[in-house]
């Protein structure tokens, strides 16, 4: 059974969504009966909307993109 600490430390892989089947249903029980827990995570899943509308406004420069596509070999 999942308890807070573990839900506090996965927190990201299950808002993203990259568990396992099996602990994304535990970590959904457990929020179901711990409202701390799902006040937490609810908390960071709009955090996370937030940057990511942050970012998607923001236009990288040319010569930024051509020396990151370089340096990864893309």
């Amino acid at each position: 059974m999942i308890g807070c600490s573990e839900v506090t430390e996965l927190s990201d892989a299950f808002i993203d969504g990259e568990l396992l089947v099996d602990v994304q249903a535990q970590i959904m029980r457990h929020l179901r009966g711990c409202d701390g827990c799902a006040t937490f995570v609810e908390c960071k899943r709009r955090l996370k909307r937030l940057v990511r509308a942050s970012v998607r406004s923001q236009t990288v420069p040319a010569s930024l993109r051509f020396r990151v596509v370089a340096e990864i070999g893309a």
